[in-house]
């Protein structure tokens, strides 16, 4: 049985309706809603880790691609023992990067390789 048909007839332990916060210009939370039925987890994933990560892009790797740069990696896929700065939790049971954040990332450092080999 899915979530949805789950949810007909379930009254939700909690529910949460338009959530927006940001960081100055930086909107991280964009009208979030969700409900949380009986037996069901809620996993808290800390999205300050995308918006570092995506910084880090802006203004480290994006800038340095036309000055040579030819690839990049993310080598810490998950946490491990005290390092907390994995894109998923310790277990790889929690995806802490925003995946469409991540998305566009990569298609951004391929948009200016792809510029770059262009230009010479």
């Amino acid at each position: 049985m899915g979530r949805n048909e789950a949810a007909q007839g379930t009254v939700p332990l909690l529910s949460i309706r338009n959530i927006y916060k940001s960081f100055g210009l930086n909107a991280v939370l964009k009208g979030i809603s969700l409900d949380i039925l009986p037996g069901e987890v809620l996993a808290e994933t800390d999205f300050s880790d995308t918006a570092r990560i995506r910084d880090m892009y802006d203004s480290m790797v994006l800038p340095s691609i036309p000055k040579g740069l030819c690839g990049c990696v993310y080598t810490q896929l998950s946490d491990v023992e005290g390092e907390t700065n994995g894109l998923y939790t310790y277990d790889r049971a929690v995806r802490k990067a925003d995946q469409e954040v991540m998305l566009d990332i990569a298609a951004r450092v391929g948009k200016a390789l792809a510029q770059a080999v262009e230009n010479g």
